[in-house]
């Protein structure tokens, strides 16, 4: 059984090409996939967002902790979120310019040549799971 997906090309005209059953669901599912990627690592920017403003901040403006009992409970909480951030921009840029191009299954979307051009940010995630190890 094949599918028919109506597609657009750059210079405006409309195909159809053949796409059986089991690709077509393959597709959908990494689309999926992508996405769901995408809004957990969104997801993680809030919650280390709400982390910084919502605890560490307020309590190093007001002193209830010294600086070493407040790096020793928030870590690099700091460093994770600038990883974040730059790592969640680049993935939803990926998704939003394909689907721009008119590629709505995502399939020009190298989710994986992206998580291997941020991994240098792993270094952070190293960082704080020996220091959990540690404290």
């Amino acid at each position: 059984m094949f599918l028919s997906v109506r597609k657009v090309t750059e210079s405006g005209v409309m195909f159809a090409p053949l796409v059986c059953r089991k690709c077509g669901k393959k597709r959908a599912e990494r689309k999926e996939i992508i996405a769901e990627i995408v809004e957990t690592e969104e997801k993680y920017g809030r919650d280390l967002q709400i982390i910084m403003e919502e605890f560490y901040r307020p309590m190093l403006v007001a002193g209830l902790l010294t600086p070493e009992h407040l790096a020793a409970i928030f870590l690099n909480v700091e460093e994770l979120l600038e990883h974040n951030v730059t790592l969640a921009e680049k993935l939803r840029d990926a998704m939003e310019i394909a689907q721009e191009q008119g590629d709505e299954d995502l399939l020009t979307v190298n989710i994986g040549k992206l998580f291997l051009e941020a991994s240098p940010m792993l270094h952070a995630f190293e960082s704080y799971c020996i220091r959990q190890v540690r404290g």
